[in-house]
């Protein structure tokens, strides 16, 4: 037995022998360089492309069966340039030979250095790439069995991957888009055990021609399982634009139907700063120092054709957003969001005012504003962006604890969006502001040749002065108001919007007072010049009443009423007139009626004119609209009345002369002839 194990012993040297002095044979007699021509004509024949070996082949066989090769170029496709589609300095690789024996793949440190690697897209959507597998042929019988992703090996091991001095060149024609990634550098550990493997990958990305080169780094511990297709990456921490993103990865099926979850965080940062990095311009905010911090934490969730955030918290400057937001289709866009926001003030980021509006114009402005949700806007600026509306495909809810837009605070706000095939809805809008309520339901149809806004909205127990304070700096109106709109138009710019409002508005105030105007003043100084007597002292400019109503068919731009009326216990007014939303003029005439003393606004009693109709004229354009009273109505209806009562006293005195005298003529016999 002892002979027998001796035997194969000295046969198993005999063949290692062998071995051994076969590889030094061949890497002594054999010049790999000597089929050069063959290899550059497979490759050719197999891509497509013309192919060059450059440099020298170096071959070795024993330990290890390695193989380096000089500088070699890959050739591009027709009609892309005369540029290579890929060119590489130098690659290394090395097999170790003995363990192939046993079906295990040892591998030495894979060296790729001096890549360049140019990616184009014509303008045509064809990319460079394309083909370099050749024709595809007829669809393959599948196998019966799913055969192992390691190819039947016994082990799989890598002493590591050395990528250096590496660029890689992105080209897209149909949107000009020019970017390239220049001094990558890839290293990694051991691959292929059981252990994680360090990874660290670094870049400089740069947009074509000219822009400035910003640094990319990553690093993370790697455990990729090539059998169960798994991916587990630890202590990832990836560096960009003055941005540090930190967490961890976990992947499933990755070789095939891919899926990822994990955690991200990303540490306090300077958003201007990192916009300011990508040469992004900003616009100019009201406040300079908004965008100055930021967080970032989330859980998410993604395959190849959807992502999910879950647990969000967003910190920017003074406000935080948390809940889920997910892209249910990348293809179709199909946004998804459950949020909630603590507080938000968006003045700070909108644009400082141009100029301050007027206080009249701003009052009368208000409802065609702030009832129709929209901002002041340019006349002919564009007031939405069509083609993003027809593209969006959005369901969403979003609720705001405390909200300043616009000047105009509110509180509990909820939005509920729902947008898809060129329709948007807002619906139902909630909040709490000045006192009171909004509900509203906001339409918009953009699946015609101009957009259609509709609008469905109610303001209920707010106090109107503070809400006019703060949305038009003026205090037109105080009072309890209620306020409903329903307003539709076509439109594309505000200018025609307002050409092309149609609808119904109805307003009713409570215990308040208009501003800017005092009535029972107005009528004091026209009767006074009517008398020719002095003019009464100067009062405070506004008008008291306990209750005021209007209605307002709206068309065309136009708002007509017919039926205001004003309620207080000096007088009551009604009014009718038009207030042109396009031309920004109004044209209304009230008529004031005396119902008791005037010396409850501290002037002197007018007895002579109770219960006569006095016209106050209110005309001209929002900024400085003219108040005054018709004297000439105002007298005429004063010798109208005295002229009836003359007229009526003449009747009476000529009736008793007539009485009187014949009764002297014809005694008793008439008495009381003429009495009814």
């Amino acid at each position: 037995m002892k002979r027998i194990v001796k035997i194969i012993g000295l046969l198993l040297v005999a063949v290692f022998a062998l071995l051994v002095a076969a590889a030094v044979a061949i890497t002594l007699f054999v010049d790999p360089n000597d089929y050069r021509d063959e290899i550059a004509t497979y490759v050719e024949e197999k891509t497509g492309r013309p192919f060059e070996l450059q440099g020298e082949l170096s071959l070795s066989l024993f330990p290890w069966i390695g193989l380096e090769t000089g500088p070699a170029q890959l050739g591009n496709a027709p009609g892309f340039g005369d540029q290579p589609f890929a060119r590489v300095e130098e690659v290394g690789i090395k097999v170790q030979l003995l363990p192939l024996l046993r079906k295990e793949l040892v591998m030495d440190t894979v060296i790729l250095d001096g890549m360049v690697l140019n990616l184009t897209r014509n303008e045509q959507g064809k990319g460079n790439w394309e083909g370099l597998a050749g024709e595809p042929g007829p669809e393959p019988e599948p196998p019966p069995e799913e055969p192992s992703p390691a190819g039947g090996l016994a082990g799989f091991a890598v002493s590591g991957v050395n990528v250096s001095n590496a660029r890689i060149v992105w080209e897209d024609r149909q949107t000009g888009t020019h970017m390239a990634l220049q001094e990558l550098d890839l290293t990694t550990g051991q691959l292929g055990g059981a252990e994680p493997v360090d990874v660290k990958l670094e870049f400089d990305l740069v947009d074509q021609p000219e822009g400035r080169p910003r640094h990319f780094e990553l690093t993370s511990d790697v455990l990729f399982d090539l059998q169960q297709g798994t991916l587990n990456m630890s202590d990832l921490l990836v560096k960009f634009a003055g941005v540090e993103l930190a967490g961890s990865v976990q992947g499933k099926d990755v070789l095939g139907e891919s899926s990822f979850t994990g955690r991200l965080a990303v540490a306090e940062f300077v958003p201007r700063r990192v916009l300011q990095e990508l040469e992004i311009e900003l616009p100019e905010t009201t406040d300079p120092t908004v965008l100055g911090k930021a967080v970032l934490e989330t859980e998410f969730s993604a395959t190849t054709s959807a992502a999910e955030l879950n647990d969000l918290m967003l910190r920017l400057d003074d406000s935080t957003l948390t809940g889920t937001l997910a892209v249910r289709d990348f293809a179709k866009q199909a946004l998804r969001f459950d949020l909630d926001l603590d507080q938000i003030d968006l003045d700070r980021y909108l644009p400082p005012p141009e100029e301050e509006p007027t206080r009249a114009s701003a009052g009368f402005g208000l409802i065609s504003s702030a009832v129709a949700a929209e901002p002041p806007a340019a006349d002919d600026g564009p007031l939405i962006p069509v083609d993003l509306i027809r593209g969006l495909d959005v369901e969403g809810e979003l609720r705001i604890a405390e909200l300043k837009a616009y000047n105009l605070r509110s509180e509990q706000v909820r939005m509920v969006v729902s947008a898809k095939n060129g329709s948007v809805r807002v619906h139902p809008s909630q909040a709490q502001l000045y006192g009171g309520s909004y509900s509203g339901d906001v339409r918009i149809d953009a699946r015609g040749k101009q957009p259609l806004i509709s609008m469905n909205e109610t303001l209920e127990g707010v106090q109107a002065q503070p809400l006019l304070k703060d949305a038009a700096d003026t205090d037109l109106l105080s009072g309890t108001a209620k306020v409903t709109a329903q307003l539709a138009g076509t439109a594309t710019t505000m200018e025609q919007l307002r050409r092309s409002l149609n609808g119904t508005i109805a307003m009713a105030f409570t215990d308040g007072s208009i501003k800017g105007v005092n009535i029972p003043n107005l009528i004091r100084k026209a009767n006074a010049t009517i008398r020719g007597q002095p003019a009464p002292p100067e009062e405070p400019e506004q008008t008291d009443f306990t209750q005021l109503t209007a209605t307002a068919a709206v068309r065309n731009g136009v708002a007509d009423n017919r039926d205001l009326q004003l309620q207080s216990p000096l007088l009551r007014v009604t009014g009718a007139g038009t207030a042109n939303l396009v031309e920004e003029t109004v044209d209304y005439t009230l008529k004031a009626v005396i119902v008791a003393s005037l010396e409850g606004q501290g002037g002197a009693a007018l007895e002579s004119l109770k219960g006569v109709p006095i016209p106050v004229r209110i005309e001209g354009p929002f900024a400085e609209p003219g108040f005054k009273v018709d004297l000439a109505q105002v007298l005429t209806e004063q010798q109208k009345q005295r002229l009836e009562q003359e007229v009526e006293e003449k009747k009476e005195e000529v009736r008793e002369k007539v009485e009187e005298k014949l009764k002297d003529r014809l005694g008793d016999q008439f008495k009381g002839l003429f009495k009814k």
